[in-house]
This record gives structure tokens, sequence and C-alpha cells, in this order.
């Protein structure tokens, strides 16, 4: 899918129609996690008019690692006040 495609046909039809396909791409920088340049993830395309869905390839990283396994209560407040002092 280019981004021209996804631009010229967004909410005309469904996404069979139009021949929309699960691709890869990579992940530029993301705050609170390390080194996360490149890390590949899959873009889904849905259906009406929602954004594509995300999701990593697996790997060792912690950024996945929590994506598959979900975080604590610890590491969301930590992340929580990140966010408040930047």
């Amino acid at each position: 899918m280019t981004f021209n495609l996804c631009k010229n046909t967004l909410g005309k039809c469904d996404l069979g129609v139009v021949g929309y396909v699960s691709h890869h791409g990579w992940l530029g920088n993301w705050p609170f996690y390390t080194n996360t340049y490149a890390l590949k993830i899959y873009v889904n395309p849905r259906d009406n008019n929602q954004r594509p869905l995300l999701t990593l390839h697996e790997s060792e990283h912690d950024l996945v690692c929590d994506f598959v396994n979900g975080i604590s209560i610890f590491r969301a407040q930590e992340i929580a006040e990140q966010c408040m002092h930047n």
C-alpha cells in the first residue's frame, strides 16, 4: 500500500475491494524505551475509516515484550511521571 493509494481511497469503500493488504514498516524513535529506531512493525489496514492496527514483530526488545505481555503498575507510573516532566 502506498501513501497515495491510502489517501485517494480513504473512506470510499471496503479495504477488500481496494486490495489493501497488511504490510511491514519500521518504528521511529519511541520515548521511554531505548533504541526503538527501525523496530519492525506490521501495518494492518482496517475498514470503516479506522486507523491501521500496528503490531510489533517478535523480538527480545523491551517494547515488544511489554506490548505482548503488558506492563506493571510500577512501569505505567514510571512512564506517566516521565511524561509529566518532559
